[in-house]
């Protein structure tokens, strides 16, 4: 946890943040609004990720993020479940035909510590090829 402080500023250039919604707004969207805007910007996501071609996609959000993916990718959708989480509170790991997807807590989420959000994403992370 220590080293991820040390090395967040070189990790996060390794990172890309792609958002379902795509406007303005305030702090919070309902998950209603944020479905809509992402079923109508489908193509657009598809073909920032396609651009991107990350070897991993973790969905902030859970319960509700990756669902939403499973409806607007084909990779997702034809996704199974290779690895949950100890903590159930925080994730799961699925391998589709071309990528990994975590879903995963968001990161404002309130329960459980910073420290116990990193480790559990790092042990669904470290799992993959």
């Amino acid at each position: 946890f220590k080293d991820a402080d040390t090395n967040y500023a070189e990790a996060c250039k390794s990172v890309a943040i792609v958002n379902y919604k795509k406007t303005a707004g305030g702090n919070t969207s309902s998950n209603s609004t944020i479905s809509k805007f992402a079923c109508r910007d489908r193509e657009l996501i598809n073909e920032q990720i396609r651009l991107i071609d990350p070897n991993i996609i973790i969905c902030c959000g859970k319960n509700m993020a990756f669902p939403l993916a499973k409806k607007i990718f084909e990779d997702a959708r034809d996704a199974k479940m290779v690895l949950k989480s100890n903590s159930v509170l925080f994730g799961t790991c699925w391998k589709g035909p071309k990528y990994y997807w975590i879903d995963y807590v968001h990161p404002s989420m309130r329960s459980g510590t910073r420290e116990q959000k990193y480790y559990s994403l790092l042990e669904l992370s470290e799992k993959i090829p």
